[in-house]
Formats: structure tokens, C-alpha cells, sequence
């Protein structure tokens, strides 16, 4: 799909993107504004028109990851070349094992690696600010993009928010500020930053380091908020939301003003990030095969395996490989070698991608995007059955009598569904939750 000269406008935007259900909520068109026509729609968090003072000038589009993005150029301008068919994890220079250790983990995910690091970067005046997701404090339930200065607010906002945020949005302030910054961002927000810093000198002089997370898939804040109606909790009563307690069992963790504790079965919290994402998550989400994080300097996630207090740490660049060593010689980084046990699930993804692309409707307003999935993806084998059964989701949830059957049937009767030995000791276990969840 082609920017047209004459459209670069936020009309565009909406009904070319955002519509379409292309817009990731990674919220650089938001930060990026010159004239701030943009502001966050607060029941979606999605980007939403709010003046009529648009220029044409087409930022919001060009930074866009969900408007004619282009991967080959992006893995030449980040990296100087091309990636390889089975370089499944993307290109990097190291990977390992790792854990924080200038920091308490329980707060983190995993190893708490990012937080660990984040916070290094600040105490070592290495940047100035940090740009990463948090909870506003207002409303401690929805998440926001915040700039933090200091460690503490680190490892306040630790922690995964399995919810599309937009982070990104805060780019405007570090424009106008001095010193160097951080980002820490899911692939597509570290993606688009990539293509801004493409366009812009001043931000890529700005922003010293992208810290990538690693995202499977995430849903609107919308699920959220249908969680905590169908828990009947007032959200007047909130004080901390958590989505990821990983004390108590990576549950769902809401603790209340009066002091009372919330907490929902891991499985039964996450059950709408897990068997409802065909349902709540953008198009643009499921369309994706940057599940690593591919054009961070460093990418970080978990291990997927025994390992769970671990991250896996992938260091892509100069820079990244520069400042893990740092960290490492500071004594905060353990480390250990790193074995690929998820190599397989990361190269099923990027083919289930390549097929979602052939048979969505909308497939051609990421032409470029999915002329390059499928080369990529050209010499990957994947079983028989696993095809059919991804054609076969991918034509019936065409259909949104069937998505809505399917939504409601699993909310309703609370299905959930063990993803790993980590949570049940057998595979085969599979508890259907008949009756309302204490």
C-alpha cells in the first residue's frame, strides 16, 4: 500500500488503519504530532482525532507499524542486512540466560532483566529518562505510557500488562528535553520506533537504547474492564491492579482500597488473552511475526521452559551487547547458556502469520508486509493438521456470528486450558470451570 502525497492526513489514519483494525495502540502517531491533532481514546486506547489543525505533513502514517511497513527495509537500516529463513529469533550477536540482581525479581517477570537494567542505566546517568508502560493513578486498573528518572519508579512500574498500551505516545515530551532516553517497548512499538528514527535525526539521537519485550499477542483494555465486571468489582475500589502476581502463582492480583485482596486463578485471569485474542485483540496483532522483538538492541522475554526465573536475553547490536556487558561487569547480571526449546513454537507462528495474511480480507493493506512474511516464511514446514486447523479458525471467524457465539460461550462457562507443565504437573488436564470462580 502506497502513502499517497495527498492524503497524509489523521483521516487517513483512522479510516485506513485504525479502522481496519491495523492500529497496534503503540502510540508513536500520538507522540510524534507536531500540532497534537492526536489524543488516546480512554475507552480503547486507541488514537483518536481531537482538533481539526492537521497539516498533511504524514508522520503519523510513516511511523505507523501497521501502515506500509517494510521489514526488509527496517532489517537493513537497524542492521545492515537481511535476516535468514531460519533464523527464527531474529539476528543477534549473544544470547543467554539471565537474571537481575540490583533488584527484588518478585516484583518483575521472569529474571526481571529489564527492570534491572533499566534501572542501571538510570543510576549509571547512562540515560536521563525511560520510557516504559506503568498504571495511571488515577485509574490504577488502566495502563499508560510513562517517562520515569529514577530506579524507584523502575521497579514500581515492573511487571507484565498483557494489554496493547500506548507507550510510544510519550516520545513528545523527550523531543523538547535534553539528554538521551530509553524505550522499552513490544515489537510493534519498537518498531515503530525504528521507522521514525529512519525519518528523524533528533530522534535518533535521542533514544540511546530500545529495550523489546517479547509479546505473543495482546488484547484491547477492553477485556480488562469486562474482567472486572464479571468479577463485580468496583473499580472505585481499586488501589493496585497487577496483571502478573508472580508471588502468588503469576495470578491476576487486584488489591482493594480497604485492604482486601483479589486474586484470580492465573489460567482464569488470563483467559481472555488466551482463548479470546481472536476476539479482543487488533487484526494487526494477529497478523504479526515479531514475536521476539526483532529490531530491539536488546530483546528480552521468558525462557518458555524449567527455567522460569530466568529471562532469555538476546543482545542484536553494538549498543545492546555494549550495555549488557556493562551490567554485567557492574556485578547485577547473572548469566547462563541459553538453550532454544522454543525455536519450533516461534516458526509455527510466523507460518500460521503467513496464512493468516493469504485469506484475511484485509490482507492487501499490508502488501509489502505480507509479500515478505511469505518468503520468509517460503522453506518452513509445518504438519498437515496444524494447516487445515488454522484455515479452518481463520474462514469460520470470518463470520462474527460465530465470533460472538465463541466469545460468549467461553465467558460464560469458563473454560481454560493448561498451556504448560510449569502450571499443572499433566498435559492432558483440562479443567472447564462450570460454576462462578471464589
Amino acid at each position: 500500500m502506497k502513502i499517497l502525497d495527498n492524503k497524509q492526513n489523521v483521516d487517513v489514519l483512522s479510516s485506513d488503519v485504525i479502522k481496519k483494525g491495523l492500529c497496534s495502540i503503540c502510540g508513536t502517531c500520538i507522540g510524534i504530532c507536531p500540532l497534537n491533532c492526536l489524543g488516546i481514546n480512554n475507552h480503547t486506547l486507541e488514537p483518536i482525532k481531537v482538533n481539526d489543525k492537521c497539516n498533511n505533513c504524514g508522520l503519523c502514517l510513516k511511523v505507523c507499524p501497521g501502515y506500509n511497513i517494510d521489514y526488509p527495509n527496517l532489517y537493513k537500516t537497524v542492521f545492515g542486512s537481511m535476516l535468514e529463513t531460519r533464523q527464527h529469533y531474529g539476528i543477534y550477536r549473544k544470547c543467554f540466560y539471565a537474571k537481575a540482581k540490583n533488584i527484588n525479581i518478585d516484583s518483575c517477570a521472569s529474571g526481571g532483566v529489564t527492570s534491572g537494567l533499566a534501572k542501571f542505566l538510570l543510576d549509571e546517568k547512562i540515560v536521563k529518562g525511560v520510557i516504559l508502560a506503568g498504571y495511571s493513578e488515577q485509574k490504577p486498573w488502566v495502563p499508560e505510557g510513562k517517562l520515569v528518572f529514577n530506579g524507584e519508579d523502575i521497579i514500581k512500574n515492573s511487571g507484565s500488562k498483557y494489554v496493547c498500551i500506548p507507550v510510544n505516545s510519550l516520545l513528545k515530551k523527550i523531543k523538547t528535553l535534553e539528554g538521551k532516553y530509553a524505550v522499552i517497548g513490544v515489537p510493534c512499538a519498537i518498531e515503530s520506533v525504528r521507522k521514525l528514527q529512519d525519518i528523524s535525526s533528533i530522534f535518533r539521537q535521542k533514544i540511546l537504547l530500545t529495550l523489546g519485550i517479547f509479546c505473543g499477542i495482546n488484547v484491547k483494555q477492553t477485556v480488562t474492564e469486562k474482567l472486572l465486571r464479571e468479577q463485580k468489582i468496583n473499580k472505585a475500589t481499586i488501589k493496585k491492579y497487577s496483571n502478573r502476581d508472580k508471588i502468588n502463582g503469576y495470578q491476576t492480583k487486584i488489591i482493594l482500597a480497604d485492604g482486601r485482596v483479589k486474586q484470580i486463578n492465573e489460567l482464569w485471569g488470563q483467559r481472555p488473552h488466551i482463548l479470546l485474542s481472536p476476539y479482543y485483540s487488533p487484526l494487526r496483532c494477529q497478523l504479526c511475526i515479531n514475536h521476539t522483538n526483532e529490531f530491539a538492541d536488546i530483546a528480552i522475554g521468558d525462557t518458555w521452559d524449567k527455567h522460569g526465573d530466568l529471562n532469555l536475553v538476546l543482545a542484536r547490536t553494538q549498543i545492546g551487547e555494549i550495555m549488557l556487558e556493562k551490567f554485567k561487569t557492574a556485578g547485577h547480571l547473572y548469566t547462563e547458556k541459553a538453550e532454544f526449546y522454543h525455536a519450533k513454537v516461534i516458526a509455527n507462528k510466523k507460518i500460521r502469520t503467513a496464512m493468516f495474511l493469504r485469506y484475511h480480507k484485509n490482507r492487501e493493506a499490508l502488501h509489502e508486509y505480507r509479500v515478505y512474511v511469505e518468503e520468509i516464511t517460503k522453506n518452513m514446514k509445518w504438519a498437515t493438521r496444524g494447516k487445515f486447523l488454522c484455515l479452518f479458525f481463520v474462514i469460520i471467524f470470518k463470520f462474527p456470528l460465530f465470533k460472538f457465539l465463541y466469545c460468549n460461550l467461553l465467558w460464560k462457562l469458563k473454560i481454560a486450558f493448561p498451556l504448560s507443565k510449569r502450571y499443572y504437573s499433566k498435559w492432558e488436564n483440562i479443567i472447564i470451570f462450570s460454576k462462578k470462580h471464589n
